[in-house]
């Protein structure tokens, strides 16, 4: 009958596949919780509230190579009750084997392998799968990342992998120019190299010229430099600026140390040397300037 009230008779749990008996046992701790009871409402938002949170409880600590989670409704129309029976279907449990990586040129195998942050051995899921994939994509420095896994673990429950990559050009050069009332006419310029030698290290280099300022740059940086979350940034500058006063030139070097901890919070330290000369029309100054 049309706007009729329906209410669960019967819940029950169908569970299929090489990995049934784990799953059996790890469903005999996530049914109680908030599973739907004998009378309760039938409801078909709570039926899938539930079939995504047994998916997540069963993926969350196995290591199953396959996992889906469907469901089947048996509607009574005179009594006004539904059966329900949900469908797991669990793939044997496996693990991570071997990882290679397709299509490197001129990045390294050992770079890509530090980018690509999966363990060798561990508990295989495919949310892990999906964030290594992703922290590779991250760096840039690939325009297409492809995992490709068997149809089926090997015989001892070994996934080995294929990462696909393609490279993305790794050079790139910018200009431009332009004109201000107080500094007149100026151009810019710049390269920058994003695998200097072959681990990721990106260097950029800058100039900037108009007739009263010259600067020239640069910055080096180096990824896993001694840990996989710390970076070392060495920058250099040279700059000249004839103003009305008073000419000034200078030699800027400087570098630092990096490290992202895992609350998000940056640590780091380093030291720089700023050399400069000052020249007006009576004399000339030389400074020089050390910190850390």
């Amino acid at each position: 009958v049309p706007g009729s009230r329906y209410v669960f008779r019967n819940i029950a749990y169908q569970v299929t596949g090489d990995g049934a008996a784990q799953a059996r046992a790890m469903l005999q701790r996530l049914v109680p919780p908030s599973s739907p009871d004998k009378g309760d409402a039938a409801v078909a938002s709570r039926v899938l509230k539930e079939q995504r949170r047994l998916r997540k409880g069963l993926s969350k600590d196995s290591c199953f190579f396959t996992l889906s989670a469907g469901h089947e409704a048996v509607l009574h129309h005179l009594p006004n009750q539904v059966d329900v029976t949900y469908l797991i279907e669990a793939g044997a449990p496996a693990r991570f084997g071997s990882i290679r990586f397709e299509g490197l040129t001129s990045l390294s195998a050992e770079y890509a392998r530090k980018a690509f942050p999966l363990k060798e051995g561990g508990c295989f899921r495919r949310s892990e799968l999906r964030e290594a994939r992703d922290a590779l994509q991250a760096t840039a420095l690939f325009s297409t990342v492809n995992v490709l896994l068997p149809d089926k673990p090997a015989p001892g429950g070994q996934v080995d992998v294929v990462v696909k990559v393609k490279e993305r050009a790794h050079r790139s050069i910018t200009a431009g120019a332009s004109y201000s009332t107080d500094i007149g006419l100026g151009v810019q310029a710049g390269w920058e190299h994003r695998n200097l030698f072959g681990h990721a290290e990106r260097f950029t280099s800058n100039l900037a010229l108009s007739t009263l300022t010259q600067t020239l740059t640069g910055q080096f940086e180096k990824p896993f430099f001694g840990h996989p979350d710390q970076i070392l940034r060495l920058n250099s500058a040279l700059e000249r600026q004839e103003l009305e006063a008073y000419d000034t030139s200078g030699l800027k070097l400087g570098g630092n140390v990096e490290r992202t901890l895992q609350d998000g919070w940056l640590i780091g330290g380093g030291a720089a040397y700023d050399f400069r000369r000052i020249r007006d029309a009576e004399k000339a100054e030389t400074f020089g300037l050390l910190s850390f």
